[in-house]
């Protein structure tokens, strides 16, 4: 069965203007914003493809500022496992773990209803 993975290509923080010179001043901002590359952790520039599909998410800080996290979502086939959908690195050895506990050979199919055996 095909399921969302989200692979992270740029977030950054806006932080809240309290010094607002005017009506027409945007009410969060960030002037220095630099491009991160996740996986190769540096400095790097950023690239969208139009062959991809990106989603954006934003959440509010305990500080008053905002989060921003722009995602590639890709497809991808997975068998039925607790940790394929964990995108939270801390947590994926837990789901493993507890899969291996549950499911010791692997997912298999239900078991079948015994047979009842007539005595007579």
């Amino acid at each position: 069965m095909p399921t969302k993975q989200r692979k992270k290509v740029f977030g950054f923080k806006l932080f809240p203007n309290n010094d607002k010179k005017s009506d027409r001043a945007p009410d969060y901002g960030n002037a220095n914003v630099q491009c991160y590359d996740p996986v190769m952790k540096q400095i790097a520039p950023i690239s969208l493809s139009p062959d991809n599909k990106y989603e954006v998410s934003a959440w509010t800080e305990a500080d008053g500022s905002i989060g921003v996290s722009l995602n590639q979502v890709i497809m991808v086939e997975s068998a039925d496992n607790i940790a394929d959908d964990i995108s939270q690195a801390g947590f994926k050895p837990i789901a493993e773990a507890i899969e291996t506990k549950h499911y010791p050979e692997g997912r298999q199919e239900a078991p079948q209803r015994p047979q009842v055996q007539k005595r007579w």
